[in-house]
């Protein structure tokens, strides 16, 4: 299975199961891709697992029923497979596309957020620490894609990426399934901007 095939699978319907299964193909592609990019492809492979820690963490502290409403918040469904799609497949338009798809996307699923329940404050710890574990990789992303960005301005955006995942008063469902495509983003962005 290719790395796209993998991707797709894995982000259509977010399971532990399917991000294991990624990682393996992440994990045979990083054997034999040239030097350059392996630097994506390890930061793909620890995006990968932390959302798979993140998902597994997420499934045993909740109901079946609150995983799977979280579950079905995280897939991409048809338009969003069909959005990575374009973004992979079109090297020129890639970071354009990204941002355009990551828009679309993320206006979806805030409409689609008012159908879940509120939950405790050990799912607002699990997302901080899920946060903690963004940071860097979005730190490398950044880097990687605006390497003259200052580093105080480079900060200000990664912090406000993050800052709904640490947000009080948002909803600990909103949070979870934002944490969950702050990976989903972190991940796409690492294969999609390549090295």
């Amino acid at each position: 299975m290719s790395v796209m095939e993998a991707l797709v699978a894995a982000l259509n319907k977010p399971t532990p199961a399917g991000l294991y299964a990624l990682g393996g193909t992440l994990r045979e592609q990083r054997l034999s891709a040239p030097a350059d990019a392996a630097p994506a492809l390890d930061l793909a492979l620890e995006l990968c697992a932390g959302f798979y820690a993140f998902l597994s963490d997420v499934q045993a502290k909740t109901t079946a029923e609150e995983y799977n409403k979280v579950a079905s918040l995280l897939d991409l469904g048809s338009v969003g497979t069909v959005a990575l799609q374009n973004v992979l497949a079109e090297p020129e338009h890639r970071v354009r596309r990204l941002l355009m798809g990551s828009l679309s996307e993320t206006l979806m699923m805030i409409g689609s957020l008012q159908y879940v329940k509120a939950w405790e404050r050990e799912a607002q710890a699990h997302n901080e620490q899920a946060a903690w574990r963004l940071y860097d990789a979005l730190w490398a992303l950044s880097v990687r894609g605006q390497p003259d960005l200052p580093p105080a301005e480079r900060r200000r955006a990664v912090e406000t990426l993050l800052a709904p995942c640490l947000d009080p008063n948002l909803k600990r469902p909103q949070q979870t399934v934002y944490v969950g495509w702050l990976f989903q983003f972190a991940l796409v962005t690492a294969l999609a901007v390549g090295p």
